[in-house]
């Protein structure tokens, strides 16, 4: 059935049509697609942004409205919070800061265990998927020491007093600040970039984990603690030299993503260990990028306050889609794990910002921070965890 409507009805007015329609008990409210763009204004503003016809019927679909985020205080750090990580199937997070220390919470905000792992701030951290009985998995950090850390962590039941986290290994092949670290999807290796550009691949198998492990042996309640296992990289990648990495993400086992200062990201294909694309970035530094492997689009936020999306099948030179409303650098990006089109932006401005691709303005903007914001990830559950230069942790639950 066709229906007609005046072109001045906005998104309210068209969600009260539709819960009408409905004839339901409760008022829902509803977003609206019509060319597969949200309408953020009126029907007839949008008509003519997209300079669309109204000579033929015009379809208008309905989703769902994303809830806003309700916002909480996860921890309070004496120091400004650097970088954050959700554990697989929400078993908590990991958080390090600019002393150096990494902290992990499980999902009633309890800290189960704090670690000093670095000699001064955290830049950069990666995790493990935590697995077996004793719920246990792996940090990689990087720090403006210029060392890489290995650390043990096992949860054993997510309660207080019974976590445990242990430095087991070390990597000193860097010679300036460590900025980013990923993993591969396996949990078998990870890369490293340093501000001065170096992209380095180390290895996290059992034999590798084994010999880190046997760094630390404790015996009855004295516990002796020898020296670390000197980690050693298995190959470099780029050697650095003009420009800093900022920014890695490994999404897909072929294909690792760096970017930084030098206006490029560059696309690696991991089992020649070659570059094998470039987007060029035209003048902007890359501050952060992500991947989605289930859309295959690339984002990434820059210092001129934007953030762009990519798509290497269309385009290396041009982006998609540009997304505008920070007012400074952009300090991370984050797709939403089980979506093609949501995804979170934070900025030295203070704020986070929810998007979806299907429109340039932002669903919502969270201003609790009261410094600018470092780091984001998101939980199995659709929640946004930031951590900022206010020194606090920040959880945002869409539930």
């Amino acid at each position: 059935t066709n229906i007609t409507i005046p072109s001045s009805i906005t998104r309210k007015g068209l969600s009260k049509l539709v819960n009408e329609l409905l004839s339901g008990d409760s008022s829902y409210k509803f977003d609206f697609l019509l060319n597969e763009q949200f309408i953020r204004g009126t029907v007839k503003s949008h008509i003519e942004t997209y300079k669309l016809t109204t000579e033929d019927v015009l379809n208008v679909r309905y989703v769902l409205a994303v809830p806003k985020p309700n916002t909480s205080e996860c921890f309070n750090s004496d120091e400004w919070i650097s970088c954050v990580s959700s554990l697989n199937e929400d078993y908590g997070y990991v958080f390090g800061d600019y002393s150096g220390n990494l902290v992990i919470q499980n999902n009633d905000k309890e800290n189960l265990t704090q670690v000093s792992v670095h000699e001064g701030a955290i830049k950069c951290l990666a995790v493990s998927d935590v697995t077996g009985e004793q719920q246990k998995f792996y940090c990689v950090t990087g720090g403006k020491d210029q060392v890489l850390m290995l650390s043990e962590a096992v949860l054993k039941g997510k309660k207080k007093g019974n976590a445990k986290l242990t430095p087991i290994g070390v990597g000193v092949a860097h010679n300036d600040s460590v900025e980013a670290v990923a993993l591969n999807p396996s949990g078998e290796t990870f890369v490293s970039a340093s501000w001065s550009g170096e992209l380095l691949l180390w290895s996290l198998d059992s034999d590798a984990l084994e010999e880190a492990q046997a760094a630390t042996k404790g015996s009855g309640k004295k516990k002796q603690k020898l020296e670390l296992k000197e980690l050693k990289p298995k190959a470099s990648l780029c050697e650095g030299g003009e420009f800093n990495i900022t920014s890695l993400c490994w999404p897909v086992a072929t294909s690792l993503y760096s970017a930084g200062y030098d206006h490029k990201i560059s696309k690696w294909d991991m089992e020649r260990r070659v570059l094998a694309a470039t987007f060029h970035c035209k003048n902007k530094v890359v501050s952060s990028i992500d991947f989605s492997p289930l859309g295959n689009m690339l984002l990434s936020g820059h210092h001129d306050s934007a953030v762009r999306l990519w798509d290497e099948r269309s385009s290396l030179i041009k982006p998609v889609q540009a997304f505008k409303s920070h007012d400074k650098w952009v300090s991370a990006v984050k797709w939403q794990g089980d979506s093609t089109e949501l995804f979170v932006s934070t900025s030295y401005d203070g704020t986070i910002k929810m998007w979806d691709i299907r429109s340039t303005i932002p669903i919502y903007t969270v201003k609790q921070h009261s410094d600018k914001v470092l780091c984001a990830d998101w939980t199995k559950s659709l929640r946004i965890l930031t951590g900022g230069a206010d020194c606090k942790v920040y959880e945002h639950s869409l539930k």
